[in-house]
């Protein structure tokens, strides 16, 4: 059957086939040299951070950390993070799409969203013309932070390559799968009356149309492994099992090449998370993330964050060898007392030790508290910043014999009184 579909003779196809798998192991070794080598110069990078905060008297451990958090204390300086980053990464997304954030955020404490906008936004996401210039205008904005964020991905080592056809994200709510049988859920999709599916250009890994079969085959094992969360078949012997690369990941979300937005919307009122604003919003988070890693831990970040703690690990055993008095000791001591704290460190920043989703009544609350979080941090991140500011300006107004509290209400009423071109404004400056 799938020979029937390309329209080709046997001799033809196994030619072309040849070829196709010719070409893909080129461009495979191409690709692994080149993740390899990413990966040596992240290493070596974060190998010199370390020798130059063991020759200034700050330990290793501590130079690690910082590479993974931002050093509260500034004793490791100039030392880029990937916590610092994914926040700057994020920054310069939104940045783009200011119109979008600021049409679709929730607005009167959480009460009032515009979400009758949203869904011609979505068809603009998709390329359809909608005859809504505003929604045209939010929709070009986004597509812009996308593309920025697709080109940095991919200058940190990723390859995603551009489509014209590709639409949003489509990230899917495993337990809302898990409620329906796996036949179930491709019915769903390859709905003979409408199928949501754009089925010419669902293409196997040789660029050839699939054959319904092959579709209905391939649909299956996504189901299979969604639900599963990729655990399925994992249950033979292994060495170490990490959660592999970032860039394998971004391959996944383009898997389902749905035929328009509004089948799009349909799949995600089905099975997708949340609701659509916050649905956007955590893909940018993600995609944040992840350039985060590859710019400073290189493509492959488990093994980066073990590479750290076999320097930290080094660099204490050199203590205890080396060293005298309860500074020898206490180096022993970590070096006995197995890993250190960079994979937990490590798994909270990529969100993998946080508490499952699901959609019942406790995955419900949790997603709207991180979509609160989400809006409140970035709506109004200047409320993080209070704690420093009020000491700075207490220990200035107090130097200059000024009132405290008058101080207080007018740093409080130049944010209160911001406008909607004030708010956009900080939004394009990265805050």
């Amino acid at each position: 059957e799938d020979l029937e579909a390309t329209g080709l003779s046997k001799a033809e196809a196994e030619e072309k086939v040849s070829q196709t798998m010719e070409e893909q192991a080129d461009r495979q070794v191409v690709r692994k040299k080149t993740m390899a080598m990413v990966s040596v110069v992240a290493q070596e990078r974060i190998r010199k951070v370390a020798n130059t905060a063991e020759a200034n008297g700050i330990s290793v451990r501590r130079a690690m950390n910082a590479v993974l958090s931002m050093d509260r204390r500034e004793l490791i300086k100039g030392v880029p993070n990937v916590e610092s980053r994914i926040h700057d990464v994020k920054a310069q997304i939104y940045s783009f799409a200011v119109g979008y954030l600021d049409q679709f955020r929730t607005k009167s404490l959480g009460f009032r969203q515009d979400k009758a906008g949203l869904p011609d936004f979505i068809r603009q996401m998709f390329g359809k013309d909608t005859g809504n210039a505003s929604a045209k205008e939010l929709a070009e904005g986004l597509m812009e932070g996308i593309e920025y964020a697709r080109l940095r991905f991919n200058a940190a080592g990723g390859d995603v390559i551009k489509r014209e056809d590709w639409g949003l994200w489509q990230y899917h709510d495993a337990s809302k799968m898990a409620r329906v049988s796996g036949h179930t859920w491709v019915k769903f999709i390859l709905d003979e009356k409408d199928t949501l599916l754009d089925l010419d250009k669902m293409l196997d890994g040789n660029g050839n149309k699939l054959s319904n079969k092959k579709l209905k085959e391939v649909l299956g094992r996504a189901y299979e492994d969604m639900v599963s969360g990729g655990i399925l078949g994992n249950n033979g012997p292994t060495i170490s099992r990490g959660h592999g690369s970032p860039i394998n990941r971004r391959a996944k979300e383009r898997q389902l090449i749905f035929k328009d937005a509004d089948a799009w919307m349909k799949y995600h009122a089905r099975f997708g998370k949340g609701d659509i604003f916050d649905h956007i919003n955590g893909a940018i988070d993600t995609l944040a993330r992840d350039i985060a890693i590859l710019e400073i831990l290189g493509p492959y970040g488990e093994a980066t964050v073990k590479f750290m703690d076999n320097l930290i690990a080094d660099a204490d055993a050199r203590g205890a060898i080396a060293g005298e008095g309860s500074k020898a000791a206490r180096s022993q001591a970590w070096m006995s007392g197995g890993s250190s704290s960079l994979k937990n460190e490590y798994d909270i920043l990529t969100g993998r030790n946080s508490i499952p989703e699901g959609s019942g009544w406790f995955g419900t609350i949790m997603a709207a508290n991180r979509s609160y979080n989400t809006i409140v941090s970035l709506g109004n991140a200047f409320v993080a910043a209070l704690g420093g500011d009020f000491a700075t300006m207490n220990a200035t107004a107090g130097y200059n014999g000024l009132s405290t509290t008058k101080m207080m209400g007018r740093y409080l009423k130049l944010w209160t009184n911001l406008g909607d071109s004030d708010r956009r404004m900080a939004l394009r400056g990265g805050f």
